[in-house]
């Protein structure tokens, strides 16, 4: 079947991942940016659900974009495809590649080989589970193990496809996404300590996600921004409560309330 939203549908009828709660977070919650065009990248695209919801909020700030998806799984990208072709908005642009990210160089057309060009916003709701044993479904088993996707390379991949000053947003578990702060600050640390200016990735905003009140976070949601050491941003520290005495927070239902049919 397909999930409504409230300006696109998506189909999920092949995906093993399927519209969830953390893919509708990151889409809401992340920054996009303004500017009179926009490239952005999501990295294991899945049904595309995190693209449109770009591509929807980029169309409701008058940019134009072009958004690069890649997706390993071949059934994904029957749905993401199909989703990607039915997208209402005449500005926004979408480019689906069926490769993994280490293999991805970017589109041709924009991100050049010279350097100089390179993605506004990356994002992603990677694969996770990084010691759970493995799924019986093989199709589910690929969408959330790190095997395919380690965190060391969805850094080492995706920071040189960001131009300076671009934003990299991720959504994970609490415990895997403090361990990619950890890479993040350290690998930033090293290249403070090295010299220089040359742009590294450094963190500048994180959520920790509660589903309710007076229970420990659940999902850790973080930007980085690559930029050289002299701009190194100010982090900003936040906190989501999905759900106080029974319903939906005021907080949490502004931030999903443009997508959302319910």
């Amino acid at each position: 079947g397909s999930f409504r939203f409230k300006q696109f549908e998506v189909e999920q009828n092949h995906s093993a991942m399927k519209v969830n709660t953390d893919a509708v977070l990151l889409g809401a919650w992340m920054s996009v940016p303004g500017g009179d065009s926009v490239l952005a990248l999501d990295i294991g695209t899945g049904t595309g659900v995190i693209a449109l919801m770009a591509g929807q909020r980029l169309a409701e700030a008058g940019v134009f974009a072009h958004i690069d998806a890649v997706e390993i799984d071949e059934d994904a990208c029957q749905d993401a495809a199909a989703n990607f072709n039915a997208a209402p908005w005449a500005g926004i642009s979408f480019g689906l590649h069926n490769v993994p990210l280490q293999e991805f160089s970017g589109s041709g057309a924009t991100v050049g080989t010279t350097g100089d060009v390179g993605y506004d916003l990356i994002f992603s709701n990677p694969p996770y589970f990084i010691s759970s044993l493995k799924n019986d479904s093989q199709a589910k088993t690929t969408a959330r193990h790190t095997d395919t996707l380690s965190q060391r390379e969805l850094l080492f991949y995706s920071t040189p496809l960001l131009k300076e000053g671009g934003t990299l947003a991720i959504i994970l578990p609490v415990v895997e996404g403090e361990e990619l702060l950890r890479k993040v600050e350290f690998m930033a640390d090293v290249a403070v300590a090295a010299g220089g200016d040359t742009a590294a990735l450094f963190p500048s905003r994180i959520c920790y996600v509660h589903t309710v009140e007076r229970k420990p976070a659940k999902r850790l949601m973080l930007e980085f921004v690559k930029c050289a050491p002299s701009n190194r941003p100010t982090m900003r520290r936040e906190q989501l409560v999905m759900m106080s005495g029974g319903a939906n927070t005021p907080e949490y239902a502004e931030l999903v309330g443009g997508f959302y049919l319910r």
